[in-house]
């Protein structure tokens, strides 16, 4: 079977942005890793797999449009992350004016959590819930002449038939991973993916998959619902498979949830970075403020760990509880400045509009922020996503049909017009938006006032997206 893959692209090509002056921010994104798995699993198993990642290359409808005629698919599989739900939906469309009788297959967690709505509303013929390799394989070969499985035994799945949503069992998540063979970065041109975005010349690796907490905001840690990683063998052979084919290659990003979650087995891909001669790339990853400590973090330094992202979210230990972070707020101190001091940049991560948020709160986190003494901060502003416990208390009815018109006309670059924020008492979206731009400023000074060289160094990784980014913020 030949299957197209597909990364849709950034909500500007749907109206009225595509006809608009005014574009919201693009987000950055790398190769799109969960397609590279899924392509690398079906080319494995004997399908050719192709990929379109109209993200990246910022292709519009009509190019799309031209471009799945000239491949001409047995069947596509579209990925579905809720920010770009929408346009999703609109490939989805495409699709099926070209053939009605293409299957299209949804996947990723916008998916898995608002199957019903796009396989009833919407033109999906199969959704994939959960983990995708397997399920997808099954699926495909279902559908290659309706071998293989019948369709009601193929574990995670809904479809429609004859006008009825159907739900299949889940299946159970894959426990080996260094069963799962390397993304299949070689359907594209992936000298292309290999920018200067945190680090130089940097490109993405993902070592495990899911997290060990379910923070009531994020929808990830639900959808992959248990923790599992790659031993740190399979790392760094899959690292020494991509510096030898793209000797450019100065920098790795690793985009596990949950990097630091077990000591003992990052201290030993440390051991063997330092041994193989690889601790002369820089890398990142994201961590937890209380799985870390001096000894660890030392040594991640010697093995090339340039930037550690934590995920603070707010100052106010009533905030945190609210939102199910469990995480002691004096385990934060103590490790950024333990991480500090090894020195790795310490990136905190914070949120504004969480359940229970006030101005008073908000304060609370903008000083704690200044306290704490990262390298530097990133603010977001909270939206509601599917799957979430935010999402249970506070439903919405189609997350496809969403939209908050006063962003339709001047697009806010922390939101996205087609996710609502949550409603608390005197925290409406406007009032959230003025605070995020004051204390983004703030704090953008506040960073380059405190560590010049720093501020100066990123910039130069990307300058164009740093200045396109800071205009869009600071001119409103």
């Amino acid at each position: 079977m030949k299957v197209l893959l597909i990364a849709p692209p950034d909500n500007k090509v749907l109206e009225p942005f595509a006809s608009s002056p005014i574009k919201p921010t693009p987000l950055l994104w790398g190769f799109p890793l969960g397609l590279g798995y899924l392509a690398a699993y079906l080319k494995k198993n004997g399908h050719k797999p192709l990929i379109l990642d109209c993200l990246h290359y910022d292709y519009n409808l009509s190019t799309i449009k031209k471009k799945i005629q000239k491949i001409n698919p047995d069947l596509v599989g579209i990925m579905i992350m809720t920010p770009w739900a929408r346009s999703a939906v609109a490939v989805a469309k495409i699709v099926k004016e070209i053939n009605k009788q293409l299957p299209v297959i949804g996947g990723g967690p916008h998916a898995a959590f608002d199957y019903e709505n796009l396989l009833k509303n919407y033109n999906f013929d199969y959704i994939v819930i959960g983990e995708g390799e397997i399920t997808l394989l099954e699926l495909v070969d279902y559908l290659a002449k309706k071998k293989g499985k019948k369709k009601r035994k193929i574990f995670g799945i809904a479809y429609r038939q004859k006008g009825k949503v159907y739900v299949n069992p889940l299946r159970p998540l894959i426990t080996n991973l260094d069963e799962m063979p390397f993304p299949a970065r070689e359907l594209v041109k992936f000298e292309d993916y290999i920018t200067n975005s945190l680090l130089p010349q940097a490109v993405e690796i993902v070592g495990s998959r899911g997290c060990s907490h379910r923070c009531a905001f994020c929808s990830s840690s639900h959808f992959w619902k248990k923790w599992r990683a790659r031993s740190p063998e399979n790392i760094i052979e899959e690292i020494k498979v991509l510096i030898k084919k793209y000797p450019q290659i100065k920098s790795f990003l690793f985009y596990d949830d949950n990097f630091t979650l077990d000591k003992e087995r990052i201290i030993h891909l440390c051991k063997l970075l330092i041994a193989e001669g690889l601790n002369r790339y820089y890398w990142s990853c994201l961590g937890r403020a209380d799985q870390v400590d001096e000894e660890m973090l030392a040594l991640m330094k010697k093995a090339g760990c340039q930037k550690i992202s934590y995920g603070v979210e707010s100052g106010s230990p009533k905030i945190l509880k609210n939102v199910d972070k469990f995480l002691d707020l004096s385990k934060v101190r103590e490790a950024i400045r333990v991480t500090r001091k090894v020195g790795i940049e310490a990136l905190a991560f914070f949120m504004i509009g969480n359940p229970g948020e006030t101005e008073a709160t908000v304060k609370q986190s903008i000083r704690f922020a200044k306290r704490l003494k990262p390298t530097s901060t990133a603010w977001s502003i909270t939206q509601v996503l599917p799957g979430t416990k935010i999402a249970a208390m506070q439903p919405v009815a189609n997350f496809i049909g969403y939209q908050y018109d006063p962003e339709l006309d001047k697009p806010y670059p922390f939101l996205s017009p087609f996710l609502p924020t949550f409603d608390n008492e005197g925290m409406g979206r406007e009032k959230l938006k003025k605070i995020h731009r004051r204390v983004f400023r703030y704090f953008t000074f506040h960073h380059l006032l405190d560590d010049p060289l720093s501020r100066v160094k990123h910039f130069f990784y990307s300058p164009s997206n740093g200045l396109s980014f800071l205009y869009s913020l600071f001119r409103r």
